[in-house]
């Protein structure tokens, strides 16, 4: 009977703890005088069964519900979800120094990259890395890039002389994995062909590991998300992810041993290496070719695939972006230099980021108590700013659905409300490789359309997966691709 007392004592104990842990928070959202998402007994707000929703047209749905500024429980932690663009404009550059970190969880030091890194950490590796993509740094890197777009458009004229009507999604994935290999790591690959190197297999892996396909991977989020040591325990970068930074390790040690110099990405962290200072740590350099795959392969093919449908579904501007084309161009060969001259094809790979951003959101982390737009928030509370409700907002957007590039040519800068368009971020930890994203994407937009005109077909469509919490990725990509006279 004295047993049986002391496992109940110790089982009601245990509970006891559990409750509190659960319930820390519980009272935070409710004092913000903000709409919120009441959590279900001691567990969080929904939603809990991922693997069975669009994050996207849920979050949007809230928002309709809600307004523009709301909160939910996200497993243990208290969260803002706005498009406030002055809330925004708060978080991300007024008070930055409030909201330094996007993740609240600690990682081992080789682990730690620059899109996860934390406080001081984070301000020594962005000074650290910020001159790598600069102009001038860039160009060495920008080279390869079209040779590189050449031979892609080589095979896709290939592939369109066997059955013009193909999907196009691989051979855009395999480009831009072509392109971070040999700018980024010195690697020659001929993913666009679908060659499965090993650094392809990888890649393509890390992006698997990001989404909840399935009824276990919506336990395990949900799970961490109320047990965050889970996560610690699991770690936030997946197997393939890890192998990425042994390549990047590898190659900086046989470089540095025969003397190697390509003027690419790992020689830029080669340089870092050298000149090390506290906080950053050797293994943080390493690290950081995880950052430069993850941010640079499948964002640009998906944008890239959101851009060929776009253009298909509305010819009149992809005939107005073929002119523009031709009057920059004339005769010369397309490259890093004269595509700043095609004003029209950046605005429209920007609207093309509005309508389909390639990235569902961007957090911070609330790491000092503070009041924003008169909400006390308390350090450790998460702010959310999804990007496709605000670009599909029609307060900030009119017409949103409509796809309108002029909206973004120089002269309509003035029409655009800041922190309302965040395809890359917004403020101090915007997207560091924006530039490098970008001049890749109108180079290979402007070769492929100086050769084809894109056709819309039944079976151009877009169709979303399930369970994807960073990023709007689609099945495939069924275009006719028309050779042009």
């Amino acid at each position: 009977m004295a047993i049986l007392t002391i496992i109940l004592g110790l089982l009601l104990i245990g509970f006891a703890f559990l409750y509190r842990h659960l319930t820390q928070n519980r009272g935070v959202i409710e004092s913000f005088g903000i709409p919120y998402i009441k959590p279900l007994f001691v567990f969080g707000s929904p939603p809990y069964f991922y693997h069975r929703i669009s994050i996207r047209e849920w979050t949007v749905k809230q928002f309709e519900k809600f307004g523009k500024t709301w909160a939910r429980y996200e497993g243990i932690t208290p969260t803002i979800v706005t498009i406030d663009p002055e809330f925004i404009k708060q978080v991300t550059v007024k008070q930055f120094d409030n909201f330094t970190d996007a993740f609240d969880f600690q990682t081992d030091d080789d682990h730690t990259t620059l899109d996860i890194a934390k406080g001081d950490v984070w301000r020594a590796l962005r000074k650290m890395l910020s001159p790598t993509f600069t102009t001038g740094k860039l160009k060495g890197m920008l080279e390869p890039m079209e040779g590189i777009a050449d031979k892609t458009i080589d095979f896709i004229e290939e592939q369109a002389k066997l059955s013009p009507q193909f999907n196009i999604k691989p051979i855009l994935q395999g480009f831009t994995l072509d392109t971070i290999s040999k700018c980024g790591f010195g690697l020659d690959t001929n993913a666009h062909k679908g060659d499965n190197s090993d650094f392809a297999k990888n890649a393509y892996a890390v992006f698997d590991q990001l989404r909840a396909d399935n009824w276990m991977d919506s336990i395990i989020y949900t799970a961490s998300s109320h047990f965050p040591v889970i996560l610690k325990m699991l770690g936030f970068w997946s197997e393939p992810a890890l192998k990425v930074k042994e390549l990047t390790r590898d190659i900086m040690n046989q470089r540095d041993k025969l003397n190697i110099h390509e003027g690419d990405f790992i020689d830029r962290l080669r340089e870092h290496k050298l000149n090390l200072e506290p906080p950053v740590t050797p293994g943080m350099i390493e690290a950081q070719g995880i950052v430069f795959l993850t941010a640079g392969f499948e964002t640009t093919a998906n944008t890239l695939g959101h851009m060929v449908y776009m253009l298909a579904k509305n010819p009149e501007v992809q005939e107005r972006l073929y002119e523009e084309i031709l009057s920059v161009c004339g005769d010369s060969s397309i490259n890093h230099e004269n595509i700043k001259e095609m004003h029209l094809l950046e605005a429209t790979m920007c609207e093309t980021l509005r309508i389909r951003p390639a990235l569902t959101e961007h957090d911070r982390i609330c790491t000092n108590d503070t009041e924003v737009l008169g909400i006390k928030i308390p350090k450790g509370t998460r702010i959310q700013m999804p990007n496709y409700p605000s670009h599909i907002n029609e307060e900030f957007f009119p017409e949103p659905f409509a796809f309108k590039p002029e909206r973004f040519l120089k002269e309509n800068n003035n029409d655009l409300i800041p922190f309302t368009w965040r395809a890359f971020g917004s403020g101090n930890r915007v997207c560091i490789g924006q530039r490098f994203a970008t001049v890749e994407i109108l180079i290979f937009m402007s070769k492929l359309l100086a050769k084809f005109k894109i056709v819309d077909t039944p079976e151009t469509v877009t169709k979303y997966y399930n369970g994807d919490f960073f990023a709007n990725i689609f099945h495939e990509m069924v275009v006719r691709l028309e050779p042009r006279e």
